[in-house]
């Protein structure tokens, strides 16, 4: 274990990485966060000199929790793009990783201005709202980790002028501040202890609420369906690949779109997340590939087979 080169990895910009499948010629793109992960992961087991990383691709599915076929894309990514090398296979059928110092970043060499946000009286101005003993961490962060994409809230408060909001002056508070604090709060909600979605890991959340938003579902709360669901929603994670839940939102859209060209008929039914699991994956597939996904009616099918069969 290298903690220099881990912490290098840390700091490393990496981009969404792309990369052609040699075989077929597809080309493919792995999300920057896939990446980096499984980097980090190679990056546990090099030298300091980011050399003699031996690995399988079971191990590092194990350490990222990543599916295999993630895990082969993220490394055929990472070599392509230049981040990563692979010397060749041991006897063992690991491989012998090696990571190209001159792609990773710096640790910084100066303070960040983190810590606890000040717990002061609400009628201080400079106050924070939010969970006040939080680790917020430095206000000039983008991290999203913690966010809720376009949540319902979201848009309110965007919308919300902050003097409505706190009963105060926009000078008195950074409202991008106040905002992140809120995204916060909400997301501690979620998955806090009388909540709907207490019980599910943190890896499952944002997709079981994104499921249940979309199709307006509600997660189950007997022990064996929740257990089922979690397994679901990580098979949906890894079928939507390097697209992450916008996949999941652009499916959505076409779903409605077939929905309302048909009278509202539903191009199939299904009433949790693994339903969804073996369609997911084909339009991933389409996506890739750049063509055009349409679902396939069964009385449409039908009608045409006709057809033919009367010409």
């Amino acid at each position: 274990m290298s903690i220099a080169i881990m912490s290098k990895v840390f700091y490393t910009d990496i981009p969404n990485l792309s990369y052609t499948e040699p075989k077929k010629g597809d080309k493919l793109t792995v999300s920057a966060t896939t990446a980096k992960f499984v980097l980090l992961a190679i990056a546990d087991s090099a030298d300091d000199f980011g050399e003699n990383s031996y690995n399988g691709y079971e191990r590092l599915g194990t350490k990222t929790s990543l599916q295999r076929r993630s895990v082969m894309r993220a490394i055929k990514a990472l070599i392509a793009n230049k981040y990563l090398v692979c010397s060749g296979t041991t006897d063992y059928g690991t491989k012998n990783f090696k990571i190209m110092l001159d792609k990773l970043g710096e640790t910084p060499t100066t303070r960040s201005k983190i810590g606890k946000p000040p717990t002061k009286d609400i009628s201080d101005s400079r106050a924070y709202i939010g969970d006040s003993g939080a680790d917020i961490g430095d206000s000039t962060s983008t991290d999203s980790s913690l966010s809720i994409p376009n949540h319902t809230l979201q848009e309110t408060l965007l919308n919300q002028p902050i003097s409505t909001a706190i009963g105060k002056t926009g000078d008195d508070m950074n409202k991008e501040e106040y905002l992140r604090s809120i995204e916060q709060s909400v997301m501690r909600g979620m998955i806090g202890d009388k909540n709907d979605y207490a019980k599910f890991p943190p890896d499952t959340v944002l997709w079981v609420s994104r499921f249940c938003e979309l199709w307006n579902y509600k997660p189950p709360q007997i022990s064996k369906d929740r257990a089922y669901w979690i397994t679901s929603c990580r098979s949906l994670k890894d079928a939507c690949g390097e697209f992450g839940l916008e996949l999941l939102d652009e499916f959505h859209m076409i779903w409605e779109e077939a929905k309302n060209s048909h009278g509202g008929t539903v191009p199939f039914s299904f009433s949790d997340p693994n339903g969804l699991v073996k369609t997911i994956r084909g339009f991933a597939a389409s996506k890739r590939r750049g063509d055009k996904y349409a679902f396939n009616y069964p009385r449409e099918y039908k009608v045409e087979h006709q057809s033919r069969l009367d010409v």
